[in-house]
């Protein structure tokens, strides 16, 4: 059964869930009728027999079935598809961006728009896990963005007031640094970190890099094992899952590692 949701079921449910965030209760009668079909082949028959849900969405290797968790499915999907917005130039992209980017900042107020309705919460999820890599600083807030380490406006006392519309692009002059001087003075530890930026040769453009893949993409897979952090790998977990075992006696050993079956049923 766990093999016809893991394969089947799941993957019909993906694509739906890649475009709208699904509301919990639907989430959560969804995942009830997945338990129930595992354990007793009937979405509407519930069984005492079972592992905790949030056990069997564990990878296999971690003691769980492979299942992945629609809650963080939907949670993932609604990251990759925000990573989408900000990366593709087509039509769609560009619709949204313009209703709900103003002065390069994300507006505040509520927009009819189901895409953007699902996405808006990864927007800062983004931010705060991604960076910015260099080029003619026309896409950077430099005093707001991540492109230097931590944004500078961090760094700033409550009294000192900084113009947040400036863009790197601003102290950019034929591919060298150009700050006034009495930022120079009056910022030196910034100065010093701006300094150890290098400004590309060729005008390209800014791209923004995802810092917890090795490549600065995301992808689905990267953006659900994001959300859902690795746990520790078992070892009897390897041994049971192994190849040469069919899949339904994996499943009894598996049941019997986490001391959910039955006595009788253990010794048949």
């Amino acid at each position: 059964m766990y093999i016809l949701v893991k394969s089947v079921i799941q993957n019909m449910l993906v694509h739906s869930i890649s475009i709208y965030d699904w509301p919990v209760s639907l989430i959560k009668d969804l995942e009830a009728s997945i338990r129930n079909f595992i354990w007793s082949g009937n979405i509407t028959k519930k069984k005492l027999v079972t592992v905790a849900w949030k056990k069997l969405c564990k990878p296999t290797e971690q003691g769980g079935l492979g299942i992945r968790s629609l809650k963080k499915l939907n949670q993932a999907a609604n990251l990759k598809l925000c990573w989408d917005l900000l990366h593709k130039k087509e039509d769609w992209s560009e619709l949204i961006l313009s209703r709900v980017m103003r002065n390069r900042k994300v507006i505040s107020h509520h927009i009819s728009s189901s895409i953007w309705s699902s996405i808006k919460a990864a927007y800062n999820v983004i931010l705060d896990h991604a960076t910015w890599l260099l080029g003619n600083g026309g896409n950077i807030h430099f005093w707001s963005d991540n492109w230097c380490g931590p944004p500078f406006n961090l760094f700033m006392n409550d009294d000192e007031v900084v113009d947040d519309s400036i863009l790197v692009r601003d102290y950019i002059i034929d591919h060298r640094w150009n700050l006034p001087t009495d930022f120079v003075f009056q910022f030196p530890h910034i100065w010093n970190l701006v300094q150890q930026v290098t400004i590309p040769e060729e005008d390209i453009e800014d791209e923004l890099v995802w810092l917890e893949s090795s490549n600065g993409k995301l992808s689905f897979k990267d953006a659900y094992i994001f959300i859902d952090t690795p746990s520790q790998c078992l070892q009897w977990a390897r041994c049971v899952w192994s190849p040469n075992i069919p899949p339904s006696k994996s499943l009894l050993v598996w049941r019997v590692m986490n001391d959910k079956v039955p006595v009788d049923e253990k010794l048949r």
